[in-house]
Protein backbone atom coordinates (compact mmCIF):
# COMPACT_ATOMS: atom_id res chain seq x y z
CA UNK A 1 0.00 0.00 0.00
CA UNK A 2 1.47 3.38 -1.05
CA UNK A 3 2.21 6.22 1.38
CA UNK A 4 -0.38 8.42 -0.38
CA UNK A 5 -3.09 5.77 0.16
CA UNK A 6 -2.15 5.38 3.82
CA UNK A 7 -2.30 9.17 4.27
CA UNK A 8 -5.75 9.29 2.69
CA UNK A 9 -7.03 6.49 4.95
CA UNK A 10 -5.61 8.23 8.02
CA UNK A 11 -7.11 11.61 7.08
CA UNK A 12 -10.49 9.97 6.35
CA UNK A 13 -10.40 8.26 9.75
CA UNK A 14 -9.64 11.55 11.54
CA UNK A 15 -12.43 13.35 9.66
CA UNK A 16 -14.92 10.56 10.50
CA UNK A 17 -13.91 10.62 14.16
CA UNK A 18 -14.34 14.38 14.27
CA UNK A 19 -17.72 14.10 12.53
CA UNK A 20 -18.89 11.49 15.03
CA UNK A 21 -17.78 13.80 17.82
CA UNK A 22 -19.97 16.59 16.45
CA UNK A 23 -22.93 14.39 15.48
CA UNK A 24 -23.04 12.35 18.70
CA UNK A 25 -24.17 15.28 20.97
CA UNK A 26 -27.17 15.75 18.67
CA UNK A 27 -28.14 12.13 18.01
CA UNK A 28 -27.28 10.48 21.35
CA UNK A 29 -26.60 13.09 24.04
CA UNK A 30 -25.54 12.16 27.57
CA UNK A 31 -28.33 12.74 30.08
CA UNK A 32 -26.10 12.40 33.16
CA UNK A 33 -22.46 13.22 33.90
CA UNK A 34 -21.89 10.24 36.17
CA UNK A 35 -18.60 11.43 37.66
CA UNK A 36 -20.23 14.64 38.87
CA UNK A 37 -23.69 13.19 39.61
CA UNK A 38 -25.54 15.91 37.71
CA UNK A 39 -27.64 16.42 34.62
CA UNK A 40 -25.54 16.89 31.48
CA UNK A 41 -25.75 20.21 29.66
CA UNK A 42 -27.51 19.75 26.32
CA UNK A 43 -27.09 21.71 23.11
CA UNK A 44 -29.13 24.92 23.31
CA UNK A 45 -31.78 25.93 20.80
CA UNK A 46 -30.46 28.70 18.57
CA UNK A 47 -32.08 32.11 18.59
CA UNK A 48 -30.84 35.46 17.32
CA UNK A 49 -31.50 37.04 20.73
CA UNK A 50 -29.45 34.46 22.68
CA UNK A 51 -26.66 34.65 20.08
CA UNK A 52 -26.42 38.45 20.34
CA UNK A 53 -26.42 38.26 24.16
CA UNK A 54 -23.69 35.60 24.06
CA UNK A 55 -25.69 33.13 26.15
CA UNK A 56 -26.02 30.73 23.19
CA UNK A 57 -22.24 30.53 22.78
CA UNK A 58 -21.70 30.02 26.53
CA UNK A 59 -24.33 27.28 26.74
CA UNK A 60 -22.98 25.63 23.59
CA UNK A 61 -19.50 25.42 25.10
CA UNK A 62 -20.86 23.89 28.32
CA UNK A 63 -22.94 21.38 26.35
CA UNK A 64 -20.12 20.39 24.03
CA UNK A 65 -17.78 19.83 27.00
CA UNK A 66 -20.35 17.41 28.44
CA UNK A 67 -21.48 15.76 25.21
CA UNK A 68 -18.25 15.29 23.30
CA UNK A 69 -17.27 11.67 22.60
CA UNK A 70 -15.73 9.98 25.68
CA UNK A 71 -16.61 13.04 27.83
CA UNK A 72 -17.31 11.04 30.99
CA UNK A 73 -14.14 8.95 30.83
CA UNK A 74 -11.97 11.96 29.96
CA UNK A 75 -13.33 13.94 32.91
CA UNK A 76 -12.50 11.03 35.22
CA UNK A 77 -8.92 10.70 33.90
CA UNK A 78 -8.23 14.40 34.30
CA UNK A 79 -9.45 14.31 37.89
CA UNK A 80 -7.51 11.14 38.73
CA UNK A 81 -4.30 12.85 37.61
CA UNK A 82 -4.24 15.23 40.60
CA UNK A 83 -6.44 13.65 43.28
CA UNK A 84 -3.55 11.63 44.80
CA UNK A 85 -1.67 14.89 45.29
CA UNK A 86 -4.66 16.48 47.05
CA UNK A 87 -5.23 13.56 49.43
CA UNK A 88 -1.52 13.30 50.23
CA UNK A 89 -1.42 17.03 51.01
CA UNK A 90 -4.44 16.72 53.29
CA UNK A 91 -2.99 13.79 55.24
CA UNK A 92 0.28 15.65 55.74
CA UNK A 93 -1.01 19.16 56.48
CA UNK A 94 -4.81 19.18 56.62
CA UNK A 95 -5.56 17.89 60.10
CA UNK A 96 -9.21 18.52 60.99
CA UNK A 97 -9.56 21.71 58.96
CA UNK A 98 -11.15 22.13 55.53
CA UNK A 99 -8.80 21.07 52.74
CA UNK A 100 -9.90 22.15 49.26
CA UNK A 101 -10.28 19.10 46.99
CA UNK A 102 -11.75 21.01 44.03
CA UNK A 103 -15.25 21.13 42.50
CA UNK A 104 -16.60 22.85 45.63
CA UNK A 105 -15.68 19.92 47.90
CA UNK A 106 -13.40 19.79 50.93
CA UNK A 107 -11.85 17.14 53.12
CA UNK A 108 -12.56 17.21 56.85
CA UNK A 109 -11.38 14.28 58.99
CA UNK A 110 -11.40 11.90 56.00
CA UNK A 111 -14.91 12.96 54.91
CA UNK A 112 -15.66 14.79 51.69
CA UNK A 113 -17.96 17.69 52.54
CA UNK A 114 -19.38 20.94 51.20
CA UNK A 115 -18.76 24.15 53.11
CA UNK A 116 -21.68 25.48 55.14
CA UNK A 117 -23.96 27.78 53.17
CA UNK A 118 -26.28 30.31 54.78
CA UNK A 119 -29.30 30.81 52.52
CA UNK A 120 -30.63 34.35 52.17
CA UNK A 121 -33.89 35.51 53.72
CA UNK A 122 -35.27 36.25 50.25
CA UNK A 123 -34.86 32.63 49.15
CA UNK A 124 -36.70 31.30 52.19
CA UNK A 125 -39.37 33.97 51.74
CA UNK A 126 -40.16 32.53 48.31
CA UNK A 127 -40.01 28.88 49.38
CA UNK A 128 -42.17 29.44 52.46
CA UNK A 129 -44.65 31.43 50.38
CA UNK A 130 -44.90 28.52 47.96
CA UNK A 131 -45.46 25.94 50.75
CA UNK A 132 -47.95 28.25 52.49
CA UNK A 133 -49.87 28.66 49.23
CA UNK A 134 -50.08 24.86 48.93
CA UNK A 135 -51.32 24.71 52.52
CA UNK A 136 -54.02 27.29 51.77
CA UNK A 137 -55.00 25.61 48.50
CA UNK A 138 -55.40 22.15 50.06
CA UNK A 139 -57.44 23.55 52.95
CA UNK A 140 -58.26 20.60 55.24
CA UNK A 141 -55.35 18.31 54.32
CA UNK A 142 -52.70 18.35 57.11
CA UNK A 143 -49.20 19.33 55.96
CA UNK A 144 -45.80 18.45 57.39
CA UNK A 145 -42.26 19.66 56.69
CA UNK A 146 -39.18 17.58 57.52
CA UNK A 147 -35.81 19.31 57.16
CA UNK A 148 -32.63 17.22 56.82
CA UNK A 149 -29.58 19.02 58.18
CA UNK A 150 -26.32 18.20 56.41
CA UNK A 151 -22.81 19.56 55.81
CA UNK A 152 -24.25 22.73 54.22
CA UNK A 153 -25.88 23.58 57.57
CA UNK A 154 -22.83 23.39 59.83
CA UNK A 155 -19.13 24.20 59.85
CA UNK A 156 -17.76 20.73 60.62
CA UNK A 157 -14.47 22.21 61.80
CA UNK A 158 -15.91 24.63 64.40
CA UNK A 159 -19.48 23.21 64.83
CA UNK A 160 -20.86 26.69 64.09
CA UNK A 161 -24.33 26.25 62.56
CA UNK A 162 -26.34 28.26 60.09
CA UNK A 163 -29.85 29.43 60.86
CA UNK A 164 -31.34 27.84 57.73
CA UNK A 165 -33.90 25.63 59.45
CA UNK A 166 -35.22 28.36 61.73
CA UNK A 167 -35.42 30.79 58.82
CA UNK A 168 -37.63 28.36 56.95
CA UNK A 169 -40.01 27.26 59.71
CA UNK A 170 -40.46 30.80 61.07
CA UNK A 171 -42.01 31.70 57.73
CA UNK A 172 -44.43 28.76 57.51
CA UNK A 173 -48.11 28.85 58.43
CA UNK A 174 -48.71 27.95 62.08
CA UNK A 175 -50.77 24.89 61.14
CA UNK A 176 -47.86 23.19 59.35
CA UNK A 177 -46.03 20.74 61.62
CA UNK A 178 -42.23 20.64 61.32
CA UNK A 179 -39.31 18.50 62.44
CA UNK A 180 -35.71 17.95 61.42
CA UNK A 181 -32.74 15.60 61.39
CA UNK A 182 -30.36 17.56 63.61
CA UNK A 183 -26.59 17.69 63.09
CA UNK A 184 -24.64 19.49 65.83
CA UNK A 185 -21.07 18.25 65.36
CA UNK A 186 -18.79 16.17 63.18
CA UNK A 187 -19.45 12.90 65.05
CA UNK A 188 -23.19 13.20 64.40
CA UNK A 189 -22.55 14.04 60.76
CA UNK A 190 -20.29 11.03 60.27
CA UNK A 191 -22.84 8.77 61.99
CA UNK A 192 -25.69 9.73 59.67
CA UNK A 193 -23.88 10.38 56.37
CA UNK A 194 -21.54 8.61 53.98
CA UNK A 195 -17.94 9.82 53.92
CA UNK A 196 -17.99 10.00 50.13
CA UNK A 197 -21.62 10.80 49.23
CA UNK A 198 -23.98 13.72 49.98
CA UNK A 199 -26.90 11.47 51.02
CA UNK A 200 -27.73 10.13 54.45
CA UNK A 201 -26.65 6.54 55.16
CA UNK A 202 -28.76 3.73 56.62
CA UNK A 203 -28.48 5.11 60.16
CA UNK A 204 -29.57 8.55 58.99
CA UNK A 205 -32.48 6.99 57.09
CA UNK A 206 -33.69 5.09 60.16
CA UNK A 207 -33.35 8.17 62.36
CA UNK A 208 -35.28 10.32 59.89
CA UNK A 209 -37.96 7.68 59.44
CA UNK A 210 -38.58 7.40 63.19
CA UNK A 211 -38.71 11.18 63.62
CA UNK A 212 -41.15 11.61 60.72
CA UNK A 213 -43.49 8.94 62.07
CA UNK A 214 -43.47 10.69 65.46
CA UNK A 215 -44.21 13.99 63.72
CA UNK A 216 -47.12 12.43 61.81
CA UNK A 217 -48.63 10.30 64.58
CA UNK A 218 -46.94 11.04 67.89
CA UNK A 219 -46.11 7.91 69.91
CA UNK A 220 -49.24 5.97 68.96
CA UNK A 221 -47.71 4.49 65.77
CA UNK A 222 -44.99 1.86 66.04
CA UNK A 223 -42.23 2.10 63.48
CA UNK A 224 -40.42 -0.79 61.78
CA UNK A 225 -37.32 -1.98 63.62
CA UNK A 226 -34.58 -3.39 61.35
CA UNK A 227 -33.92 -7.12 61.67
CA UNK A 228 -30.15 -6.72 61.55
CA UNK A 229 -27.23 -4.62 60.35
CA UNK A 230 -25.17 -6.00 57.46
CA UNK A 231 -21.88 -4.79 55.99
CA UNK A 232 -21.34 -6.08 52.48
CA UNK A 233 -18.07 -6.87 50.76
CA UNK A 234 -18.62 -3.77 48.63
CA UNK A 235 -17.46 -0.17 48.65
CA UNK A 236 -19.56 2.97 48.35
CA UNK A 237 -19.36 4.60 44.93
CA UNK A 238 -20.21 8.04 46.30
CA UNK A 239 -21.34 11.15 44.43
CA UNK A 240 -18.68 13.30 46.12
CA UNK A 241 -15.80 10.92 45.46
CA UNK A 242 -16.98 10.62 41.83
CA UNK A 243 -17.05 14.41 41.53
CA UNK A 244 -13.42 14.85 42.56
CA UNK A 245 -12.25 11.59 40.97
CA UNK A 246 -11.40 9.90 44.27
CA UNK A 247 -13.32 6.63 43.94
CA UNK A 248 -10.09 4.62 43.78
CA UNK A 249 -8.55 6.35 46.80
CA UNK A 250 -11.44 7.03 49.20
CA UNK A 251 -13.16 3.80 50.08
CA UNK A 252 -15.81 3.00 52.69
CA UNK A 253 -17.69 -0.23 53.23
CA UNK A 254 -21.34 -0.34 52.25
CA UNK A 255 -23.46 -1.19 55.28
CA UNK A 256 -27.23 -1.38 55.60
CA UNK A 257 -30.12 -2.36 57.81
CA UNK A 258 -32.20 -5.33 56.69
CA UNK A 259 -35.99 -4.98 56.95
CA UNK A 260 -38.96 -7.27 56.56
CA UNK A 261 -41.53 -5.20 54.67
CA UNK A 262 -45.19 -6.24 54.50
CA UNK A 263 -46.43 -7.33 51.07
CA UNK A 264 -46.98 -4.39 48.75
CA UNK A 265 -46.98 -3.31 45.10
CA UNK A 266 -44.61 -0.70 43.67
CA UNK A 267 -45.31 1.52 40.67
CA UNK A 268 -42.66 3.63 38.90
CA UNK A 269 -44.06 6.45 36.78
CA UNK A 270 -47.45 4.73 36.72
CA UNK A 271 -46.18 1.28 35.70
CA UNK A 272 -46.03 -1.68 38.05
CA UNK A 273 -42.44 -2.56 38.86
CA UNK A 274 -40.97 -5.71 40.34
CA UNK A 275 -38.75 -3.50 42.47
CA UNK A 276 -37.49 0.04 42.82
CA UNK A 277 -33.75 0.05 43.33
CA UNK A 278 -31.64 -3.09 43.78
CA UNK A 279 -31.92 -3.55 47.54
CA UNK A 280 -33.10 -7.18 47.43
CA UNK A 281 -30.85 -8.21 44.53
CA UNK A 282 -27.66 -6.60 45.80
CA UNK A 283 -28.22 -7.92 49.31
CA UNK A 284 -28.01 -11.48 47.94
CA UNK A 285 -25.37 -10.81 45.28
CA UNK A 286 -23.37 -7.66 46.11
CA UNK A 287 -21.46 -5.86 43.40
CA UNK A 288 -17.92 -4.58 43.88
CA UNK A 289 -19.15 -0.97 44.08
CA UNK A 290 -22.62 0.15 45.21
CA UNK A 291 -24.02 3.66 44.91
CA UNK A 292 -26.88 5.29 46.78
CA UNK A 293 -28.96 5.28 43.57
CA UNK A 294 -28.24 1.65 42.65
CA UNK A 295 -29.23 0.49 46.15
CA UNK A 296 -32.22 2.66 46.98
CA UNK A 297 -33.32 3.56 43.45
CA UNK A 298 -32.72 6.48 41.06
CA UNK A 299 -34.72 9.71 40.99
CA UNK A 300 -38.15 9.26 39.39
CA UNK A 301 -40.97 11.67 38.68
CA UNK A 302 -43.61 9.53 40.41
CA UNK A 303 -43.32 6.56 42.76
CA UNK A 304 -46.27 4.76 44.29
CA UNK A 305 -46.31 2.19 47.08
CA UNK A 306 -49.58 0.33 47.56
CA UNK A 307 -49.67 -1.55 50.90
CA UNK A 308 -53.39 -2.23 50.56
CA UNK A 309 -54.14 -0.97 54.07
CA UNK A 310 -57.64 0.22 53.19
CA UNK A 311 -58.37 1.27 56.78
CA UNK A 312 -55.36 3.62 56.69
CA UNK A 313 -54.70 6.99 55.04
CA UNK A 314 -53.10 7.97 51.74
CA UNK A 315 -49.86 9.97 51.84
CA UNK A 316 -48.29 12.37 49.33
CA UNK A 317 -44.55 13.01 49.67
CA UNK A 318 -42.81 15.81 47.79
CA UNK A 319 -39.04 15.69 47.98
CA UNK A 320 -35.73 14.99 46.28
CA UNK A 321 -33.31 12.05 46.22
CA UNK A 322 -33.20 11.86 50.04
CA UNK A 323 -36.68 10.30 50.06
CA UNK A 324 -35.60 7.48 47.70
CA UNK A 325 -34.26 5.65 50.74
CA UNK A 326 -37.07 6.39 53.17
CA UNK A 327 -40.20 6.13 51.00
CA UNK A 328 -40.81 2.41 51.40
CA UNK A 329 -40.47 2.63 55.18
CA UNK A 330 -42.93 5.53 55.49
CA UNK A 331 -45.32 3.92 53.01
CA UNK A 332 -45.69 0.84 55.23
CA UNK A 333 -47.79 2.99 57.60
CA UNK A 334 -50.27 4.00 54.91
CA UNK A 335 -52.69 2.58 52.38
CA UNK A 336 -51.19 4.25 49.31
CA UNK A 337 -48.17 6.53 49.21
CA UNK A 338 -47.20 8.74 46.28
CA UNK A 339 -43.74 10.32 46.00
CA UNK A 340 -43.19 13.24 43.63
CA UNK A 341 -39.82 14.57 42.41
CA UNK A 342 -40.63 17.90 40.77
CA UNK A 343 -37.35 17.88 38.79
CA UNK A 344 -38.51 14.91 36.74
CA UNK A 345 -42.30 14.77 36.97
CA UNK A 346 -43.23 16.81 33.89
CA UNK A 347 -40.60 15.16 31.67
CA UNK A 348 -41.37 11.59 32.76
CA UNK A 349 -45.16 11.82 33.28
CA UNK A 350 -45.83 14.20 30.41
CA UNK A 351 -47.70 16.93 32.27
CA UNK A 352 -47.16 19.67 34.83
CA UNK A 353 -47.76 18.53 38.40
CA UNK A 354 -51.03 19.98 39.72
CA UNK A 355 -51.09 19.27 43.45
CA UNK A 356 -54.74 20.20 43.98
CA UNK A 357 -55.99 17.88 41.23
CA UNK A 358 -53.58 15.13 42.31
CA UNK A 359 -54.73 15.21 45.94
CA UNK A 360 -58.37 15.10 44.91
CA UNK A 361 -57.87 12.26 42.43
CA UNK A 362 -55.76 10.13 44.81
CA UNK A 363 -57.79 10.96 47.95
CA UNK A 364 -54.72 12.25 49.79
CA UNK A 365 -55.04 12.60 53.58
CA UNK A 366 -51.58 13.94 54.45
CA UNK A 367 -48.90 15.91 52.56
CA UNK A 368 -45.25 15.65 53.61
CA UNK A 369 -42.29 17.68 52.33
CA UNK A 370 -38.87 16.03 52.80
CA UNK A 371 -35.49 17.47 51.89
CA UNK A 372 -32.27 19.20 52.83
CA UNK A 373 -31.33 22.84 52.29
CA UNK A 374 -30.94 22.21 48.55
CA UNK A 375 -34.59 21.16 48.39
CA UNK A 376 -35.91 24.10 50.40
CA UNK A 377 -33.47 26.65 48.99
CA UNK A 378 -33.63 26.14 45.22
CA UNK A 379 -36.30 27.08 42.69
CA UNK A 380 -36.50 23.78 40.78
CA UNK A 381 -38.57 22.35 43.66
CA UNK A 382 -41.32 24.99 43.51
CA UNK A 383 -44.91 23.78 43.01
CA UNK A 384 -46.63 25.58 40.16
CA UNK A 385 -50.20 26.89 40.05
CA UNK A 386 -50.79 27.52 43.76
CA UNK A 387 -50.09 31.27 44.05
Amino acid sequence: MSKKTIDKIFITFIVLLAAIGYIKPIVRPHSIITQENRKANKLPVFSVESFLKGTYQDNYEKAYADQILFANSMKQRVKNSYIIEKITYYKLFGGGSYCNMGSGLYMVNDCLVYRQNTISDEVFDKKAENINSVNKKLKNIPMYVYYIERDLDINLDTNEKTNNYNKLISRLNSGIKTSKLEINNFDEYKNYYYRTDHHWNYRGVQKGYEEIIRMLYGDREKYIIPDKEVCLNSIVNGSKSRTVGATAYMKEKFCTYVYKFPEHTTYVNGKESERYGQYGVLLKKPEKEISYASWYGPDKGLLEYDYDNIEKENLLIIGDSFDNAIGELLASHFNKTYIIDLRHYEEQIGQVFNIEEFCEEKDINKVLFIGSVTFYGYGEFFIEGVD
